[in-house]
């Protein structure tokens, strides 16, 4: 389960819903590696969709990077995102 991302319920909860989130797979994810930061990716509770934007510009082959947040080193080994 170390690619689940948590994102905000928009859908009424079910009986038996604890949280005010669920978990959801965003594959793209698994391609970026970590690099220092900012968070930059956010879930639109409007469109109900994830949107995540570089912190540097890139050119078209070159690797992109996503800052997994404030984890430390054993957080990031075992449970990549959140």
């Amino acid at each position: 389960m170390t690619r689940e991302n948590l994102i905000p319920r928009t859908k009424p909860k079910r009986e038996g819903d604890l949280s005010d989130t669920i978990a959801a797979l965003i594959p793209f994810w698994d391609m970026a590696n970590h690099r220092d930061g900012t968070i930059t990716t956010f879930f639109n509770t409007k469109t109900e969709q994830v949107k995540s934007s570089a912190q540097v510009d890139y050119n078209m082959g070159e690797q992109i990077f996503i800052y997994y947040g404030d984890l430390t080193n054993s957080d990031l080994m075992i449970h990549k995102f959140y």
